[in-house]
């Protein structure tokens, strides 16, 4: 046993030996490591300095400066006839339905849509009609979470990806927001300016926005009502060490 013993200390204590046994890792793997360890502590210390655009992202719609003008029903009944078609161009005074009486358009414009038919019955201030108003300047209205409603102001500007003219073909339009709603939007609000009013998002505003420029690849005309659109408006600006930082304090929370 003596014997094996002092080989043994013999062959930890040689300096061959002793590599041989000790070595874990060789060297290009140690290598690796260390580079892998240097690249996140400069990524690190980068992005405490480095900052990233923070944008709102919301659906919109091109109207009439004014909206849409939506005509209800002055009191209840049935639908006697209806007078008019989606997409014909009325004048103010034209009936476009009869109820018990008529009801006379109050402005000149196109008909934009008609949600009621012959014998149903309405109760008063139904929306029955909607008229886009004629010769009126077409400007966007875009819907908002209010979370960026402090960040916003007038003037600032927006990058349009409109549905007709893929941005990943034709690029983006521009814009600048010329006004801020002080409240939130209300299903009437969202029946005369918005395409739809999507509640799952949550509470959000309306803003006006002046369409400055098409894309610069769109080639079928000009702007007309009821073009959908997405905006993009940069609201602030922040660290990216924050943002990377983020889900972990999400997680040590829960």
């Amino acid at each position: 046993m003596q014997p094996f013993r002092k080989r043994a200390i013999k062959a930890y204590l040689d300096r061959d030996a002793r590599g041989v046994l000790l070595q874990i890792a060789p060297p290009a793997l140690s290598r690796l490591l260390l580079s892998i360890a240097i690249v996140f502590v400069v990524a690190v210390v980068t992005s405490a300095f480095v900052r990233a655009k923070i944008t709102a992202r919301g659906r919109g719609v091109v109207r009439p400066a004014d909206g849409v003008v939506i005509v209800r029903a002055p009191a209840e009944g049935v639908v006697r006839s209806i007078e008019a078609s989606v997409g014909q161009q009325v004048r103010a005074g034209d009936v476009l339905l009869r109820l018990d009486t008529p009801v006379f358009a109050p402005v000149a414009g196109v008909i934009d849509a008609l949600p009621v038919h012959r014998d149903d019955y309405v109760t008063v201030g139904k929306p029955i009609v909607k008229i886009v108003p004629s010769n009126r300047e077409l400007i966007g209205y875009l819907a908002l979470s209010w979370r960026y409603r402090a960040h916003l102001s007038i003037g600032q500007p927006i990058r349009l990806a409109f549905d007709e003219y893929p941005s990943s073909e034709m690029g983006f339009g521009e814009g600048r927001i010329i006004r801020i709603s002080e409240d939130v939007i209300t299903p009437e609000l969202a029946s005369a300016y918005l395409v739809e009013n999507d509640a799952s998002q949550g509470p959000r505003f309306l803003v006006q926005v002046a369409l400055e420029r098409l894309p610069p690849g769109a080639t079928k005309g000009p702007l007309h009502n009821g073009m959908p659109f997405e905006g993009v408006v940069p609201v602030r600006e922040q660290r990216v060490l924050t943002l990377l930082l983020r889900p972990l304090s999400r997680f040590l929370r829960d």
